[in-house]
């Protein structure tokens, strides 16, 4: 399983810098898969418009933030624009979805089947 870590509304990554080899997918394979998960939330979470857009072969995303099930082997990490990528402290995570399942807004995508760990409970300071 190959798991991508993004910023919602972060700037555009090529398609190759997110791509992995042990997907077996080419970049414009990957690209389509992607926007096909787009499509899909949009429509469970009545969204406007698709949240993943793909120019010059460069992903980017906007409105949503989670896992995201891509393919059965690959998996996208959205970071919230407010926490960004921390290496060092990843327990935002189970934060954010402890979070999401309290929040009118949040949603869980309860048909993906996301690779999960324990994780320890954090606490959550506004």
């Amino acid at each position: 399983m190959t798991r991508i870590s993004l910023i919602e509304y972060g700037s555009p990554v090529h398609l190759c810098q997110v791509n992995n080899p042990s997907t077996g997918l080419s970049d414009d394979e990957l690209g389509k898969l992607i926007l096909k998960s787009g499509q899909r939330i949009s429509r469970s979470l009545k969204l406007s418009s698709n949240p993943f857009e793909i120019n010059d072969r460069s992903v980017r995303i906007s409105d949503i933030a989670g896992l995201v099930s891509v393919s059965p082997r690959f998996e996208l990490e959205i970071a919230p624009k407010f926490l960004g990528l921390d290496s060092s402290n990843k327990r935002w995570r189970e934060d954010f979805f402890f979070l999401a399942t309290l929040s009118k807004h949040g949603r869980l995508l309860n048909n993906d089947r996301l690779k999960a760990e324990t994780g320890e409970m954090g606490i959550f300071i506004p």
